[in-house]
């Protein structure tokens, strides 16, 4: 039985997902680049309508969903202890992504952006 979005707009319930999901991660990196904030209200609304399309469809795998939220985790463990040089919303935000995404798909995210943030900083110091 499809939903009333989908049978509106002609789109799967995947596409509504990657949408709702690019929505929210394009309006917190522009608050990100100018407030140096990240909203957590956009975050716990992408994190509600994951949950809920995940029990609606029945997709729910608790050991892959807990693995998967572990790495937002430990961000908020780092933040704590290094006075929020990361920031609690940053973990946050790596949660609720876990809640999209398989571990190995968060963690090779991390490893690509500590990555291009390494590139970048070698950049400023040999040019900057």
């Amino acid at each position: 039985m499809q939903s009333v979005i989908t049978s509106v707009i002609g789109v799967g319930m995947e596409m509504v997902e990657q949408i709702i999901l690019a929505m929210g991660l394009f309006i917190n990196a522009i608050l990100d680049i100018k407030k140096r904030q990240i909203s957590v209200l956009v975050v716990l609304l992408m994190a509600i309508f994951e949950m809920g399309y995940k029990f609606y469809y029945d997709l729910i795998l608790f050991p892959e969903c807990i693995l998967s939220i572990i790495p937002g985790l430990i961000m908020i463990i780092i933040s704590f202890f290094s006075d929020q040089s990361i920031g609690y919303g940053d973990g946050l935000l790596v949660m609720c992504l876990g809640l999209y995404m398989m571990v190995e798909q968060i963690l090779f995210i991390g490893i690509i952006s500590v990555t291009i943030a390494g590139v970048f900083a070698i950049i400023l110091v040999i040019f900057g």
